[in-house]
């Protein structure tokens, strides 16, 4: 079945009248879909072709100091780290109940969480601060934070499950998708 043929001037026409009738959001969702069809080999290309006729210069990453991120982060995991070691080895060994006062959420015949509410939310905001990092293309530092990360969850047998008390899995902390981020900053930085 062969297609049939169109000349330049009327398939122009055709894709300005459409255009015309589509609000900026449509078209930059037409365009971010045709992205997302290109193939990997194919995505450079595409890019350079949308820049070469845009008006608009491409922005670069911004240029930022990686080693004093890196340092910093690096400190806060391994604070984060040595805080949940402290609250298991109390719970486990008992000096958890000595800290607490009797007005305290916690009765003595419940179970403390292993890991707080607290620590959860500065493990998610680190993932989620390596996130942006990636997102940015800053993807060296982005590699070493997601993999010092995921050396302190692997630290502990079943961080991610609910022996801990808490999932690493739910609608805001996607540990797959941080996962798989990490596998796409091995691959794109093992020749760098």
């Amino acid at each position: 079945m062969s297609q049939s043929k169109m000349a330049l001037k009327p398939y122009l026409e055709a894709i300005n009248d459409h255009c015309n009738q589509l609000s900026k959001d449509e078209l930059k969702d037409i365009i971010l879909h045709l992205a997302k069809e290109m193939a990997v080999g194919e995505r450079s290309t595409f890019l350079s072709k949308l820049y070469s006729i845009s008006p608009v210069k491409p922005t670069v990453p911004d240029e930022i100091d990686e080693t004093d991120i890196r340092k910093k982060l690096f400190h806060e995991i391994d604070a984060l780290k040595e805080e949940i070691q402290e609250r298991v080895s109390s719970i486990e060994d008992g000096s958890f109940w000595d800290m607490r006062d009797y007005d305290d959420y916690y009765d003595y015949h419940e179970e403390p969480d292993y890991i707080s509410e607290d620590q959860i939310d500065e493990l998610e905001s680190l993932f989620n601060t390596t996130d942006n990092y990636f997102l940015d293309d800053h993807l060296i530092l982005a590699r070493d934070l997601y993999e010092k990360l995921f050396q302190l969850i692997d630290e502990f047998d079943g961080f991610d499950s609910y022996e801990y008390g808490y999932p690493l899995s739910s609608d805001t902390f996607f540990i797959k998708e941080y996962r798989a981020r990490y596998c796409r900053c091995v691959y794109e930085t093992s020749h760098k």
